[in-house]
């Protein structure tokens, strides 16, 4: 009776065990190694197959705030929001129709500002409310409610500069500024309680009535303390026509 053909007997070398699968070895080792290099702080490549993983250092990089560009700016001139607005609308940069590109390039030309930093600046100005109110109802909110009693006071002061020369007013939330062409002479703040005035003297001694504005305001050199209206002497008068003179 005839007999199945028998399987051919392979050789002992052809069976090849998974645990001693030549690439499997292989595979094992490079692991082995890059983890020796990745526990000795090397920058190892891991293999697991066709798959490739990098270690990746954890950023460094970090983003400045809105506000840390303000404190950069005001640290490099001196100047705070108010100020560039009350200079901004001394250039008739505040109106509806200026462009962020104008205000932008203005910055950068009149204050060395970056593009960062004069972005900044402008949200800032923008994000202010009443920015865009006019001129006149910006100078008539500083004197409504309780301080309505230094209006006369204070038209008293423009009229007097008013005749040495042009002036324009820059109006911001807090204070109005007087200007001589583009350059700031003097300013006004008013509280229901006193007037200061705010000069551009520089190089004159302070004396106890024109004391130095110190820390009130870096736009201007001296301060006068006016807490009540007949306090406008011929002397205030002549300190300001010579701020005028000096701008």
């Amino acid at each position: 009776m005839p007999t199945a053909p028998s399987s051919p007997r392979r050789s002992p070398r052809s069976r090849t065990s998974p645990s001693r699968c030549p690439r499997s070895t292989s595979v094992r080792v490079r692991q082995g190694r890059a983890s020796s290099r990745l526990a000795s702080g090397g920058a190892a490549l891991l293999r697991w197959g066709h798959r490739s993983w990098w270690p990746r250092p954890p950023s460094t990089r970090s983003t400045l705030t809105s506000q840390a560009y303000l404190d950069t700016i005001k640290a490099k001139t001196g100047l705070g929001p108010d100020d560039f607005r009350a200079a901004a609308a001394a250039k008739g940069l505040l109106g509806p129709t200026v462009k962020t590109a104008d205000i932008v390039a203005w910055l950068k030309e009149d204050y060395g500002l970056g593009t960062g930093h004069a972005m900044a600046l402008v949200s800032a100005l923008g994000q202010v409310p009443g920015q865009r109110l006019p001129a006149g109802e910006k100078v008539n909110a500083q004197f409504s409610g309780a301080k309505a009693h230094w209006r006369p006071t204070f038209d008293t002061l423009l009229a007097h500069a008013r005749k040495l020369g042009p002036v324009t007013l820059a109006p911001t939330n807090s204070y109005i500024s007087l200007l001589k062409g583009s350059g700031k002479f003097a300013i006004v703040q008013v509280t229901a309680g006193r007037l200061d005035l705010g000069l551009k003297l520089p190089g004159i001694d302070g004396t106890e009535a024109l004391e130095a504005s110190g820390s009130w305001n870096s736009m201007v050199t001296h301060r006068l303390r006016l807490a009540d209206p007949a306090d406008l002497s011929p002397d205030v008068l002549t300190w300001l026509g010579r701020a005028y003179d000096t701008a």
